[in-house]
């Protein structure tokens, strides 16, 4: 009996369960994908046994995050509106920003794990700070990345909105480039201004990319569609990436 009931708890969806209940698929979540971490890690070094602790520890901490995420739930729908109102077993886009928030701890924390134990350490910094600062970007930006910008417009043409899931990716990417060229600088460069202002200017252009409502004032087609998505991350790319090569002919 306790096996099914058990069985039946890590089944069934999330909103379904009460807080007590999601509380224990939380744990029981954490228990199964750390075994298979461990079964996963101890194959992948097999042929480098001084990797095993490294990458223990830093899976470890993934799948504490990924279990507080689903524990946590009853708590979040107190102070955030996690559920689409027209369909409460879907998550609206603050729900997968708070969500990502927490998944973003566990990753962060899982690359720092690798900086400090396996490194290179500026690289995977980089990475780790790459996956976790986009997401507090919208966290307090999300009055904007919410279901008020996904509606249907009166063309044939979907408007998605500011959905979290395209720009959390695409900010993960277009800052990684911009932290590995400034930790470069810091450990192994020589101090540089003109370096240093270009970092800043990015960092700054990559903050902007997290204002879509100002730039759909000025910019001639919508972002919240499914192709002015699409135009807006290519020119994004296009201007980040002239940006890196002049970094990286700098430094």
């Amino acid at each position: 009996m306790m096996l099914n009931y058990l069985f039946n708890i890590l089944n069934t969806n999330t909103f379904l369960l009460n807080p007590k209940e999601r509380v224990i698929q939380g744990i029981l979540l954490f228990i199964l994908m750390s075994v298979f971490s461990l079964l996963f890690i101890s194959f992948i070094t097999l042929a480098s046994p001084n990797l095993f602790f490294p990458l223990l520890i830093s899976f470890e901490l993934l799948m504490l995050f990924l279990g507080l995420n689903i524990s946590l739930h009853s708590i979040y729908t107190n102070y955030f509106n996690m559920l689409v109102s027209e369909n409460p077993v879907l998550l609206s886009y603050e729900g997968v920003i708070v969500n990502l928030l927490c998944l973003s701890l566990g990753a962060f924390s899982f690359w720092l794990s690798i900086a400090i134990f396996i490194g290179p350490f500026w690289a995977f910094f980089s990475f780790a700070l790459a996956w976790l600062l986009p997401l507090w970007i919208m966290f307090f930006r999300r009055d904007i990345f919410n279901e008020k910008s996904k509606v249907i417009s009166k063309n044939s043409d979907k408007l998605i909105g500011y959905s979290p899931i395209w720009f959390y990716l695409f900010g993960c990417v277009s800052l990684f480039i911009p932290f590995l060229v400034m930790f470069k600088i810091v450990f192994f460069s020589k101090f540089n201004f003109l370096a240093l202002g270009l970092i800043i200017i990015t960092l700054i252009e990559t903050i902007l990319i997290f204002c879509p409502d100002y730039w759909d004032k000025i910019l001639p087609f919508d972002i919240r569609t499914k192709k002015g998505t699409f135009i807006y991350f290519l020119l994004s790319i296009l201007i980040l990436s002239c940006i890196s090569i002049i970094l990286y002919k700098i430094v």
